[in-house]
């Protein structure tokens, strides 16, 4: 854990990042001046698979018919360097607004990852997908000509073989020929998912439609409504699931976007904690409990106790970045929980004033203690 923390906080010294502070090995989000505004954030989830994310990435930058770039959040389970050298080539490369969120690898949790992810954008629309799927160019286009409050949209993508995704290379991105090699059981497969999909709208199912993770749409205001991902689920499977009904019970409807446009996923060995049938998996019987909507667990962790949070530093971000040398000291006790009204007594006012402060930050922003934010976007500029 360690050395993941200080392998990804000794990359981010070389290249301070405006509108975060630091907090015991931490980046915290105050504002990002420096970033226009987005309308939508692609939250692309990864691990170790850093080709499978090249490519990925790669198609993110031929994106098209977009009146401004997407913001692009890695949401990193917690890969090695390798990974963290592409989407360092991403961020110079493509000019896009680029954000990674990633903490110490402890099994497998996607959950975790899409809410860091939400935590760390700031676009009004989201889109999720995965790091092992490439885009069609006009991918993005098409989830934001669909979006609409109060309605999810449900992508899927179109299962490449180990030999088929091999063949996916740069070249064939950047010409689009890949979208031709589908086989005809997984057109088929989607097909019969867009139309389930529209009949369940109309006709009630407690557990259908759903959504999958690797193409999914929607509004932050709705994506709140049901305080995000359950990071209770960890471990392979069902944290859509769970994810899909909460949204329906709360009114929100689901939109099958599968005529349009899919993502292509390319093979890669399954997770350790896959099972071999659904039924079997982990977190099945944990979905099958009543569950509220608004999770407890999720974007904002409501088990804490309002009278207790955790603090950090902030100030403006040409400060930020001496704190380790000025405020070495200090720093050392910044997560210590302390009463939150002597705490807003501490704070202040305003985020933004030029002499740095505490503010409440555990319910505030969701992040854990182990969580690690990088703002690419001044490198890319």
């Amino acid at each position: 854990m360690k050395n993941h923390t200080k392998r990804v906080a000794n990359a981010v010294d070389t290249h301070p990042i405006p509108g975060f502070a630091i907090s015991n090995g931490r980046r915290w989000r105050i504002d990002a001046p420096h970033r226009e505004r987005a309308q939508i954030s692609l939250l692309v989830s990864s691990y170790n698979k850093p080709e499978h994310l090249r490519k990925c990435l790669a198609s993110i930058a031929l994106q098209q018919g977009l009146e401004s770039p997407p913001e692009v959040v890695i949401t990193d389970d917690g890969s090695d360097e390798a990974t963290l050298q592409v989407i360092d080539d991403f961020a110079a490369a493509s000019g896009f607004p680029t954000v990674l969120t990633t903490h110490p690898h402890d099994g497998f949790q996607l959950a975790r990852c899409r809410n860091d992810g939400v935590r760390a954008s700031s676009a009004p629309y989201l889109l999720f997908l995965d790091g092992d799927c490439v885009l069609p160019a006009d991918h993005v286009a098409w989830h934001l000509r669909f979006r609409s409050p109060g309605v999810a949209i449900a992508g899927d993508c179109i299962r490449f073989s180990q030999e088929v995704s091999e063949r996916v290379t740069l070249d064939a991105i950047r010409s689009g020929d890949y979208q031709a090699w589908g086989s005809d059981d997984e057109h088929r497969r989607l097909l019969r998912r867009h139309r389930s999909t529209i009949i369940y709208r109309w006709i009630p199912h407690p557990r259908k439609p759903t959504l999958i993770g690797n193409n999914i749409g929607l509004w932050r205001a709705d994506y709140e409504r049901v305080n995000g991902f359950d990071e209770e689920f960890r471990g392979w499977g069902c944290e859509d699931d769970d994810f899909s009904r909460r949204l329906r019970n709360v009114g929100v409807k689901i939109r099958s976007i599968l005529r349009q446009t899919r993502t292509f996923h390319l093979w890669h060995p399954i997770d350790v904690t896959a099972p071999k049938s659904w039924k079997e998996g982990m977190n099945v019987a944990k979905l099958m409990q009543a569950r509220p909507a608004f999770c407890q667990r999720g974007l904002v962790d409501t088990r804490l106790d309002e009278s207790t949070s955790a603090v950090v530093f902030t100030g403006r971000a040409e400060d930020a970045y001496d704190l380790r040398s000025r405020e070495a000291a200090t720093l050392g006790a910044a997560t210590v929980p302390i009463p939150a009204q002597e705490a807003a007594a501490r704070t202040g006012p305003h985020l933004g004033s030029s002499t740095l402060h505490t503010a409440i930050a555990a319910r505030g922003s969701g992040f854990r203690a182990d969580t690690i934010v990088r703002d690419l976007s001044r490198r890319a500029a």
